[in-house]
């Protein structure tokens, strides 16, 4: 009769603790690659609202202000006025969200270092040694990318903010053309 081979993990094997470490941090760092490519594909429809915002808003706005200057001098001039806020606040969001693009040095993990390896290294290397690289890869890369991804977070919550400062403007600019 054969015997069937049993393979059993040794008692004091640390690799069940090893792979549940290196699939949180995994975890982590799919997070924030995730993350980071939503946000840059909000930023890009956002971007595309501000134009059509500000589009709209001077088109609208510029066919009949030299005929207002001649007839309601008041009027004209606050409409000016919410004109040069309007572009002062998609200005401020445009340049705030286009920063979200230009953020560089993102960090990714290095899987050439694990699939380049020759099949006699892939065999004698320690399954321990293996995750525990894995794991220290995927810590660096969340450890830089981490301030990166804090400050796309600024750059798109401030973009935000005048965002709807512009949406005000724009409001308050398509009502005074109804006067």
């Amino acid at each position: 009769m054969a015997q069937k081979k049993k393979t059993t993990i040794r008692k004091d094997s640390k690799l069940p603790n090893l792979t549940a470490r290196l699939e949180a941090v995994k975890g982590e760092y799919q997070y924030l690659q995730n993350t980071r490519n939503a946000l840059q594909t909000r930023t890009g429809i956002l971007i595309a609202l501000l134009s059509g915002l500000i589009s709209v808003a001077f088109i609208r706005e510029t066919v009949g202000i030299v005929d207002l200057f001649k007839t309601n001098l008041i009027l004209a001039h606050f409409r000016v006025i919410l004109l040069v806020a309007l572009f002062i606040s998609f200005f401020i969001a445009l340049i705030s969200y286009i920063c979200i693009f230009f953020t560089h040095e993102y960090a990714v993990f290095p899987y050439e270092n694990y699939v380049e390896a020759t099949t006699e290294d892939a065999i004698k290397t320690p399954n321990e040694n293996v995750i525990v690289s894995m794991y220290k890869d995927y810590a660096a890369c969340i450890n830089h990318n981490q301030p990166i991804f804090e400050k796309l977070i600024k750059h798109y919550r401030f973009g935000n903010k005048w965002l709807i400062v512009t949406i005000v403007f724009t409001v308050l600019t398509l009502i005074t053309t109804l006067i």
